[in-house]
Parts: structure tokens; sequence; C-alpha cells
């Protein structure tokens, strides 16, 4: 599975290397690899559960991240 974020347009955008390290934690706790200190910690994981997979010992992983950012913040480059 990929996960595909961005694309033309849109008004987004990562207010520094603290937001950059959120989203990149996030996005790894929710979708990749399963962790149980994640979900223990509260963190969801929401391909895990729902009409495809009802088996509670089932996890659904990404192994691929798109990220089509194409605009920058004044004063900062990608």
């Amino acid at each position: 599975i990929l996960l595909s974020l961005g694309g033309d347009g849109g008004n987004y955008k990562l207010n520094g290397a603290a937001d950059g390290q959120y989203l990149a934690d996030f996005l790894w706790g929710a979708y990749g690899p399963y962790n149980a200190t994640w979900v223990a910690n509260g963190g969801v994981r929401p391909l895990d559960r729902g009409s495809t997979n009802l088996d509670l010992t089932k996890t659904i992983d990404i192994d691929g991240f798109d990220f089509d950012i194409e605009r920058t913040s004044p004063g900062t480059s990608i």
C-alpha cells in the first residue's frame, strides 16, 4: 500500500522541523509497522480495523509514503 499526500494546490505547510518530526512520527506510528507502545499510548491505527479487516489479530502496514509538497514557506527550503 502506498500512502500519497499532497498534490497540486492546497494551502498547507509544515512550520519548521518540529512539525516535520511530528508528522513523520505520526505517519510511522499510524500507518507503519505495528508498534504496541504506540497503540498503548493512544496512537491511532486507522487501517487496522474496518469493513475489510475485522480480525483483531491482523494489522495493515503501509510500506511507502509519497509526498508531493510543491510549496515552501518564506525563508525555508526543501
